[in-house]
């Protein structure tokens, strides 16, 4: 009877450390949403750095808000066909017999929504009024992300108080280990949609010459990239949601890939044939680390560019006159990758 109560303990003990470790990557990931702050609001305009701060802090409480009333209900209730959750809305487990890991999940899900969301702040900063992008952050937090993250991610929650249900992505066999694709591929073409129709920055384009905005604070932009740095060890390493020996590769491989891309930076920008514009280094930062995502940075944003002569991410979004401050890392040529595969930091 000790041995059974020992070993009884011992899973205990392991469950609620799983549980620990969860809350502290959801604290982390929430860390990031300073560090997008701090990036966006250095690199552009003295003039608008105060509308993009009141943005990032004001998509994060809506988009929480509206996850909890409707989206995670979308997300991770009780799957129709395959397509949507039609349960959980008002997400209260007060009572059940796994409330603890239930409450766990939904809060570390709920970072990642505000982080979809964040990402569109940066594609149209500059261009779009504060109570319209409002409205945008919570169709994204109430039905656009949550959809999209059940087609993938519906069964997630099996060991959280989940129903076993799959969306239709995950029953093809598609897997996305962090959210290379469910959040930061979301939020991306969500943010390229937009600005697709609102249009560029108002004097960017004009008399065929591109006009270049001084950034207001670059060195506040340098320490956006340090907290998003630090936030996405959560990011990567709460995503295998129990910690066990594969944490430590998975964090080994994002920090790595972090390195990696600052290296990166320099030698690119010396071959002739890529045009990348050196002052916004901060951003550029930024689409490498878009890279710990899926796992390879080198070979995935880098090497996008390398085999496309001449089409480097600014050269297709001057083309097309989008070009624009931080956060477009989703829209560039390595998210057209994302729609044949996902790879995990855990490869």
């Amino acid at each position: 009877l000790q041995t059974v109560s020992a070993e009884t303990d011992t899973e205990a003990n392991a469950a609620n450390i799983d549980l620990l470790w969860m809350l502290i990557c959801a604290v982390l990931v929430f860390m990031m949403q300073a560090g997008f702050m701090c990036l966006e609001s250095g690199i552009i305009r003295n003039k608008n750095n105060i509308n993009v701060a009141l943005k990032n802090i004001s998509d994060f409480g809506i988009s929480i808000v509206c996850y909890w009333m409707v989206g995670y209900g979308f997300m991770f209730g009780a799957s129709q066909s395959g397509f949507i959750g039609l349960d959980n809305f008002l997400f209260d487990p007060s009572g059940a017999a796994v409330s603890g890991p239930a409450m766990t999940f939904f809060i570390f899900q709920s970072m990642f929504c505000a982080t979809a969301a964040s990402i569109i702040s940066g594609a149209v900063a500059e261009r779009l009024k504060f109570n319209s992008y409002l409205i945008i952050t919570a169709l994204v937090g109430t039905i656009l992300y949550p959809v999209i993250g059940h087609w993938a991610w519906a069964n997630s929650d099996d060991n959280y108080g989940g129903d076993l249900s799959t969306g239709w992505l995950y029953d093809l066999g598609f897997i996305d280990f962090a959210g290379s694709t469910v959040v930061h591929s979301t939020g991306g073409w969500i943010g390229l949609a937009i600005i697709l129709i609102i249009g560029p920055r108002s004097g960017r384009f004009g008399g065929g010459k591109i006009r270049k905005f001084s950034p207001s604070n670059l060195p506040l932009s340098v320490l956006g990239v340090l907290l998003l740095g630090f936030g996405w060890h959560g990011f990567n390493g709460g995503s295998n949601l129990v910690l066990d020996d594969e944490v430590p590769l998975i964090l080994l491989n994002t920090f790595l890939a972090a390195a990696a891309g600052i290296i990166s930076k320099p030698v690119i920008s010396r071959i002739p044939i890529i045009l990348i514009d050196i002052a916004i280094s901060p951003d550029n930062r930024i689409i490498y680390m878009s890279s710990e995502r899926r796992g390879l940075i080198f070979s995935d944003d880098a090497i996008s560019r390398l085999t496309v002569p001449a089409s480097s991410d600014f050269q297709i979004m001057h083309s097309i006159k989008m070009n624009n401050p931080p956060k477009t890392q989703t829209m560039r040529i390595s998210n057209f990758c994302l729609l044949y595969t996902s790879p995990s930091p855990r490869d």
